[in-house]
């Protein structure tokens, strides 16, 4: 899979591959694909939307100013939450996204 992502990111600034379980990759042009860890849940009941989830954490936390392996951890500790509830529908206590990420690019979404 690191191949794959490397030879999209030859082609893309930035390439984000979700991996389920096993986390994600994010590759950009000119680097090697960066690992993300996954955030475990305590139990899988559901993964429908979980991905869908996970696309719109990233783009909340880099547009709030995380960087691209920062918003990934991100998406994943919400996907993670999301899995643990039957539904697509997010269950309310979500990872709350820290304000201090939005005071400058590459802030921390820990």
């Amino acid at each position: 899979m690191r191949q794959a992502a490397a030879g999209l990111a030859s082609r893309w600034p930035l390439v984000v591959v979700t991996l389920g379980e096993e986390g994600a990759l994010v590759a950009r042009q000119g680097r090697e694909p960066e690992a993300v860890a996954p955030a475990r849940p305590a139990r899988v009941v559901d993964s429908t939307g979980a991905g869908d989830l996970f696309a719109a954490a990233f783009v909340h936390a880099w547009l709030e100013g995380a960087g691209p392996v920062e918003a990934a951890a991100y998406a994943n500790a919400c996907a993670a939450r999301l899995v643990g509830h039957e539904g697509a529908r997010p269950p309310l206590d979500l990872p709350a996204w820290p304000r201090a990420a939005t005071t400058s690019r590459g802030g921390s979404v820990t």
